[in-house]
């Protein structure tokens, strides 16, 4: 296929021209040909190309300025590049053909107002751009504005937060120190509660044996009920009363019980405190404890105590809501009285106040038996015949002495074997304390006697037994005497042989028929062992068969010791019995008697008082030193006669001239030494050293007065009592020797 073409012809220019707008169009899309660049890219808008917030109004007509230059130079170097050129080779062409765009000034001439017609548009563009951004800008400066004020607003804020910052930082160390003080007062109060643990442990799990405990031993006091009178009358003294508190624990309990008995108030109205400032110098510190221990609780030695929150008030309540409007808030609030009270007591005592007597308020934690027997002489009672606090004396497995309230008692001894008990001892003219469970009866026949020994087998809870068997006693009835009292568990034992001549059909046991009672000593029940009236009590028992066991505490013999084998076999009992603290002997020869005493020191490990008969009383006080124990030995020698009082116009004139002397605070006498107008008793005691609390002086002679006068000399007695001493008589020496005791005593008083 052959092409179209226009033949050449020379000198034959060819020109074509396209009609109307059609030809106006080509021309202009002929300007686009590649080697004319494309078109600038349409002018976008405002927000696309320049920023608002980066370009201000200014600025922005100077670059559309420089933009409307720029535009036209790229326009008329485009023009000035468009042309038709021959690519073919000179050698090979044809036809020349001329050229297709017009002159310069005719294309300025057709691009120049195209372009300024794009340039108009974006004048109006800008234009409005420019009014928008105006508007932007005084938005922008109003905003700036409430930014300046927000800022201050702020900065006023962040001045506050720091001064809250500082006080957070200050309420943060105060806190810091708070909790120093609360965990130091934390370590105090766990520091002081382990103290008053300890305490309360010590005094619950301290045993008494029945000698030294007459009467209960826990209690605490409540106030009492203010009246307008007790403002003008006895104010401390109504202030407290006194309460016990029964004992019941592990060995109350009946067997297969799992309910524990806990500690509660015992069932009794109280007691006033007969001189309440003694009693709070002598008991404060004691009962402080057991106050703690009431409020606090404890489980120990198989006692449990609750706490007060889980108190149970309702037992012992109804005896004392008459006196006390008793519940368990108000309770609460009366024991922390209670113990504030002996708190405030207890500073005082610390801050140099001096007692008179008693043991002091930071001293005492466990009362002593002696302490515990004074105790019912600060109490008023109102019914002498009633055990205090109608509680019940028991005795433990351990032989250990509780006292508990009738119903615990009842509940671990059955009433019908009591009853029965009670109706046999009733029927042999006998008398039952059953609330300490002592008996003193009589027999006359070993069928009466038997009948009784099972009872009081059956019954239990018998402590002490004093009894006569007033008939010709065998040593087979003694076996069958001692096999009982084993059963019983009797821990205190006096048995009465008057009249014990013993048949003839006993003749072979003659000389060890009172070994089945000797042989008691070492059965661990018994604590207190009495003969009375034994005839022949030396002859009739073996040395072999008085072998004591340690729980044997008192022992009394009141036959009396007067021959050699007496003595030799006095030396056989002190041998034996090495854990007495009492011996009661009856002796018409003191000297003989108590040498035998000194002799068997060494045996007397825990003795501390020996009783001899009716006129005189040995006590022992140890004395610790390196060497070891030493016991000094002091005689209290008082004669059981009558005196017939002296006239009152007879006062002795040394007496009368002598200094006022008075009784020292803090002053206890804890062994005493009477000495009577005993010639002999006198010589005696001036063969010893023994030191001389309490010295007691009557009619004396001569010889006396000079014997006391070297004997105070020696050792000063601490209290001097003068008794029916006349000067009346007397030689000036008499006088002299008076006048040097007297002044010798630090205490004078006169009887």
């Amino acid at each position: 296929m052959t092409p179209l073409r226009i033949e050449y012809h020379a000198s034959t220019v060819l020109e074509v021209v396209k009609e109307g707008m059609e030809n106006a169009s080509n021309k202009t899309s002929g300007y686009n040909s590649p080697a004319f660049p494309a078109a600038s890219p349409p002018i976008q808008s405002f927000d696309a190309t320049i920023g608002t917030d980066l370009l201000p109004p200014s600025r922005f007509s100077t670059a559309v300025s420089r933009f409307k230059n720029d535009n036209l130079e790229d326009a008329s170097q485009h023009v000035d590049e468009l042309s038709i050129k021959d690519t073919h080779p000179t050698s090979n062409s044809l036809v020349t053909y001329p050229a297709v765009v017009p002159p310069d000034s005719q294309h300025l001439q057709l691009y120049n107002p195209s372009a300024q017609a794009i340039l108009d548009g974006q004048e109006r563009q800008i234009t409005r751009i420019t009014a928008l951004m105006d508007q932007h800008f005084e938005k922008l400066q109003i905003e700036v504005a409430k930014n300046t004020t927000f800022q201050k607003q702020i900065h006023h804020m962040q001045l506050e937060m720091d001064k809250k910052q500082q006080q957070i930082i200050s309420m943060q160390q105060q806190m810091e120190e708070k909790q120093k003080e609360m965990i130091q007062l934390q370590k105090q109060t766990l520091d002081r509660l382990a103290i008053i643990q300890n305490r309360v442990q010590a005094v619950l799990t301290q045993t008494y044996e029945l000698h030294e405990y007459p009467i209960p031993r826990l209690f605490i006091i409540l106030p009492k009920p203010t009246r307008r009178r007790d403002i003008f009358g006895k104010l401390f003294a109504d202030q407290f009363q006194l309460f016990f508190l029964c004992e019941c624990g592990k060995h109350t309990m009946p067997k297969g019980s799992t309910d524990p008995h806990e500690i509660h108030l015992a069932k009794h109205e109280g007691y006033d405190i007969a001189k309440p400032r003694e009693f709070f110098e002598k008991y404060g510190t004691y009962i402080l404890t057991l106050m703690h221990m009431f409020k606090y609780g404890i489980v120990a030695a198989g006692v449990v105590v609750p706490s007060l929150d889980a108190f149970k008030v309702a037992e012992g309540m109804n005896e004392i809501q008459k006196f006390l409007n008793l519940t368990k808030d108000t309770m609460g609030v009366l024991v922390d009285d209670a113990i504030s009270f002996l708190e405030g007591q207890q500073n005082n005592s610390s801050d140099g106040i001096e007692t008179t007597g008693g043991t002091g308020m930071d001293s005492l934690e466990a009362l002593e038996g002696a302490e515990l027997r004074q105790l019912e002489s600060y109490l008023t009672t109102k019914d002498s015949s009633r055990i205090l606090g109608n509680l019940y004396r028991t005795v433990t497995s351990e032989g250990h002495v509780k006292w508990v309230c009738i119903d615990h008692y009842r509940e671990n001894y059955r009433e019908k074997a009591i009853q029965d008990l009670r109706q046999i001892i009733e029927a042999n003219e006998g008398t039952f304390v059953e609330e300490i469970g002592r008996i003193d009866v009589r027999f006359y026949s070993r069928t009466l006697a038997k009948e009784f020994y099972d009872a009081m087998i059956k019954a239990r809870g018998i402590q002490m037994l004093e009894i006569w068997l007033q008939w010709d006693v065998t040593m087979d009835d003694l076996r069958s005497f001692a096999d009982s009292v084993t059963k019983a568990s009797i821990s205190h034992l006096k048995i009465n042989g008057y009249g014990w001549d013993g048949p003839a059909l006993d003749v072979v046991n003659r000389l060890c028929r009172y070994d089945p009672i000797a042989q008691l000593g070492s059965n661990g029940r018994i604590q207190s062992l009495a003969f009375g009236d034994f005839s022949d009590f030396s002859k009739r028992m073996s040395n072999p068969s008085m072998i004591v066991g340690p729980q044997l505490r008192i022992l009394k013999i009141e036959e009396s010791i007067n021959s050699d084998n007496d003595y030799g076999f006095l030396s056989s009992i002190l041998g034996a019995c090495r854990h007495l603290t009492e011996l009661h002997l009856v002796t018409n020869r003191l000297k003989d008697t108590v040498e035998c005493i000194v002799k068997n020191l060494g045996s007397l490990h825990t003795v501390s008082s020996t009783h001899l008969g009716y006129n005189c009383t040995i006590d022992y006080e140890p004395i610790y030193q390196d060497s070891g124990v030493v016991k000094d030995l002091t005689l209290n020698l008082q004669k059981s006669r009558k005196v017939a009082p002296a006239s009152s116009n007879r006062a002795p004139a040394t007496m009368s001239e002598a200094p006022p002397k008075s009784h020292r605070p803090g002053l206890t006498v804890s062994i005493k030494t009477l000495v009577s107008d005993d010639p002999d008793l006198l010589s005696f005691y001036s063969n010893y050293d023994w030191p001389i609390e309490d010295l007691h002086v009557r009619d004396l002679s001569k010889d006396d007065l000079k014997t006391l006068d070297k004997l105070t000399e020696r050792s000063v007695p601490k209290r001097l009592f003068m008794q029916s001493f006349s000067p009346y008589g007397r030689s000036s020496d008499d006088i002299q020797h008076l006048e040097r005791i007297v002044e010798r005593s630090p205490v004078v008083e006169a009887l």
